[in-house]
């Protein structure tokens, strides 16, 4: 998030879902210094090829079980 006018739209929309008591993820996450900002705005969480490129369901699911992350398993819960 160089520009302003960036930031201050993607605050806009996380205040937004805030106010609606909505969990916010960003997608197309591909930096750590994006990473970084989103989750220092309040972001809950954030996908992207930071993260992983896309991968076939059963890669998915074995890059998913293969960590032990409080993250991951939030994600072993809701989706599997």
């Amino acid at each position: 998030m160089h520009r302003s006018d960036s930031r201050a739209l993607v605050v806009a929309m996380i205040d937004m879902a805030r106010a609606k008591g909505l969990k916010i993820t960003a997608e197309s996450v591909e930096t750590t210094e994006q990473r970084e900002a989103l989750e220092s705005l309040g972001c809950d969480d954030i996908q992207g090829f930071l993260m992983s490129r896309p991968l076939p369901r059963e890669a998915a699911i074995a890059y998913v079980f293969a960590g032990t992350s409080g993250a991951q398993m939030a994600l072993k819960s809701t989706c599997f």
